[in-house]
This record gives structure tokens, C-alpha cells and sequence, in this order.
């Protein structure tokens, strides 16, 4: 599929309406020239949407790449109703989270004091007060990371989509095939499991 960098012309020029709501008729008819012809009218503003949230992370190229996979993806559920919104405003969060999601792929590690400082709020640490300032913060960063490694994969996604990415709950569901509420759900799971693993946890490790 063809794409746009930041250095070409990406103004959108919207359909009317009216051509809107007959493409998509044509499209949801099995008419799949109507799809193809969405599909290249929105092209420019996916890759602004694209470039606006990626923000030099990624290469455009990918950015725009992740973008226009979810665009037609989200096409092809037919779950578009012209009457309800417009297409270009109905496609936003989709591509948000395909570019976030795309970003949070990248080869990059999440520390320990990133995880700390993004889920700490949500977690109880209690442990004994037998420790230096300094060794007890770098304790708790380590316990939070361990207790990450320990509960179920897509919990630890979901809370590193929330809390590192700033990802809302919505665009998290996208990214793991979740409901809104079923996003939120697997978050807070996952975070009661880190309390537990926190308040079961020796009150001392060895720091390395």
C-alpha cells in the first residue's frame, strides 16, 4: 500500500456526505472498488494521524505502515455506521493504537525505575524500614520489576500499555482484541497480582 513521509503534501481533502455514506453502501454491498476508493481517499490523513502520534519514535515509513493496516483492517469489520459519525473521525483511535502499539514493539527495554515510577502509585510496597534510603528506593524499583516477570504476560502488557505508553483503555482493548472494560479488567487483575507478589515478597533481597 502506498504511503506518505513527512515530507510530501498529506493535507486531507474529506468526501462529502453524501459520497461518504454511497461508497460505504457500495462497500457494505460487496462492492469492493467502493473499499479500495475509502481506502485512497483517507490515505493522506491516516498518515498525518500516523505521524502526529508516532512523533519521530518510529521511521515514518513504519509509523505510517502500522497506521494503514489498522485502517483497513478496521474497513473491512464493517462496523462503520456513516449515519452515527464520519470516517475519518471513526478511524482515529484505531490507528492510535496501531501506531502505539508499533512503538511499544520497537526494540527498547522497560526498566525497573520506569515500571517503579508508572505503577508504584497503584502498588502497595510494604517492607521493613532496616534500610538505607538509597538501597530501600533501588529495592523497591527491583521488587516492582520482579514482580512484573511473575504474573501472566497479558497482564504485564496491559499494564505497560497503560502505564508506560499512556495508552487509554479503549486503545488498549484494540491492541489485545479486549473490550473497553475487559482492558480495564485484565489491568486491575494484574495489578492485585503485583500486590500480592509485593506483600509475599522478602522484606530484604539481596541487592545486586
Amino acid at each position: 500500500m502506498s504511503y506518505y513521509s513527512s515530507n510530501d503534501d498529506i493535507s486531507f481533502v474529506p468526501l462529502t456526505n453524501e459520497q461518504e455514506e454511497a461508497l460505504v453502501a457500495r462497500f457494505y454491498a460487496g462492492d469492493l472498488a467502493a473499499r479500495d476508493e475509502l481506502i485512497s481517499t483517507h490515505l493522506k490523513l491516516v498518515a498525518k494521524i500516523a505521524l502526529f502520534i508516532n512523533k519521530g519514535a518510529l521511521p515514518d515509513a513504519d509509523a505510517i505502515s502500522a497506521g494503514n493496516y489498522a485502517f483497513v483492517v478496521c474497513l473491512n469489520k464493517q462496523t462503520f455506521d456513516p449515519s452515527k459519525s464520519r470516517l475519518s473521525n471513526y478511524i482515529r483511535t484505531f490507528i492510535r493504537g496501531a501506531v502505539l502499539e508499533a512503538i511499544r514493539k520497537r526494540p527498547r527495554g522497560v526498566t525497573d525505575e520506569e515500571l517503579f515510577k508508572k505503577v508504584h502509585g497503584n502498588v502497595e510496597l510494604a517492607v521493613e524500614p532496616n534500610l538505607e534510603e538509597r538501597d530501600f528506593d533501588r529495592f523497591r524499583k527491583q521488587l516492582v520489576g520482579m514482580a512484573m516477570k511473575e504474573i501472566p504476560a497479558l497482564e504485564a502488557k496491559v499494564i505497560q500499555l497503560v502505564a508506560v505508553q499512556n495508552m487509554k483503555f479503549v486503545e488498549v482493548g484494540i491492541v489485545v482484541n479486549r473490550t473497553h472494560s475487559g482492558a480495564q479488567k485484565i489491568y486491575w487483575r494484574g495489578i492485585r497480582r503485583l500486590q500480592s507478589y509485593i506483600r509475599q515478597h522478602p522484606s530484604n533481597p539481596e541487592l545486586s
